[in-house]
Order: C-alpha cells, then structure tokens, then sequence
C-alpha cells in the first residue's frame, strides 16, 4: 500500500516539475551546434522560440531543428549556415514568425522554407541573396503579413507579386532596384502600412 502511494507522490512531482519546467523553456538561444545537439527532444518540445546567434551554428544546427515540433518563432544570426544547409529546413508546422537577416538564404532555400513552414506571417530575409523568383514563391504563403526585404536583389519585377499576396500589410524594400515611384504606386493601390524606401540607389 505505501508502495502504491509513493508511486502516486512520485508520478504528481514529475508532473509538477514538468510544469515549472514547460514554462521555464519558451525561449532558448543557442551559440553553437553542440548546444543544439545537447539539447534532449523533451526540452525541445517545451521551446517555442529559438535563437542561433553565433557563426558556430553550422549547418548542423538547421538538421537539429526538427526536434522543436512547437516552434512558432525561428531567429538565425549566423553566418555559418550555407545556402545548402537552409534547404534541410524540417516540417514547422506552428512556425508563423522567422528572421533570417544577412544570411546565405537564396531562392532556392526560400522555396524549402515556404514548403516547410505554410503559415508563416512575418518574415525578414533583408540582405539575403533573394531575387524575384523568390518572392514569387512568397507569394504561396496565405497568412503572410510583415516582410523585410531591403538589400535583396529583387527588381520591379516583384510588384506584381506583392499584389496578390491577400494579408500583406507591412513591405519594406530599401536599398533594392525598386524605385520610389515603384513603391508610392504600389503603397497607394493596396492597403500597405510602412511600405518604406528610403534609398531608391542601390548600396549593396
């Protein structure tokens, strides 16, 4: 019988514990991918928020990621995640906010990142290799509504795209080919708030 009732008092503790525990993980940030790797599946699952903040987040770091099943914001600082690494991006299906600033995401891996997070809403891939052929697959993103895409390659040829994107309410665009005539044509035809441009001239 106190067999039975220390299982009980054992089985409320770990619940208890798991409780303070789930609260105390929202946020992680990580410097490296051992970091990544230390981290146990159970820890990931209570992570809804994570950060890669230093160049020794690797490639390795983005195949650790598909253990965060509940990860709804994704921040990557790194400058040593490749182009190639980007396009192992797991299946996020809560992921509605991402900021990959400076970094090697490209056209390619932005197709993988729409494919593995379907409803994102807010993106910043400013001074990333992006072109037109990447916004268009922006475009597939229903929910989108916040995107930075300032010191990108992008051309006149994406306002079209911006067009049909439903939800869009916030574009910035500065230091890109698109001129200020481009962007106030484009500000006064939709429903864009802090459509922004402040340097019509390139300065990449």
């Amino acid at each position: 019988m106190m067999s039975k009732l220390w299982i009980l008092i054992y089985i409320q503790i770990s619940l208890s514990l798991g409780l303070l525990l789930g609260c105390s993980h929202k946020h992680l940030e990580v410097k490296s991918d051992a970091e990544l790797i230390n981290t146990n599946v159970w820890t990931a699952k209570r992570v809804n928020s994570l950060t890669l903040s230093t160049q020794l987040c690797t490639d390795q770091s983005i195949k650790e990621l598909a253990k965060f099943l509940n990860l709804r914001r994704l921040r990557i600082y790194s400058s040593g995640i490749t182009a190639t690494g980007f396009q192992d991006l797991p299946y996020f299906e809560q992921l509605t906010h991402i900021y990959v600033p400076r970094s090697a995401m490209g056209n390619d891996a932005l197709k993988v990142l729409v494919r593995a997070a379907p409803n994102l809403a807010v993106i910043d891939i400013s001074y990333c290799p992006i072109g037109d052929l990447g916004v268009q697959a922006l475009a597939l993103l229903p929910k989108l509504e916040y995107l930075d895409l300032s010191g990108t390659d992008i051309t006149s040829l994406s306002i079209e795209t911006f067009r049909n994107m439903p939800n869009l309410n916030f574009l910035r665009v500065d230091n890109t080919d698109i001129s200020q005539a481009e962007v106030t044509s484009l500000f006064e035809s939709l429903s864009i708030q802090n459509c922004r441009k402040e340097d019509a001239s390139p300065t990449r």
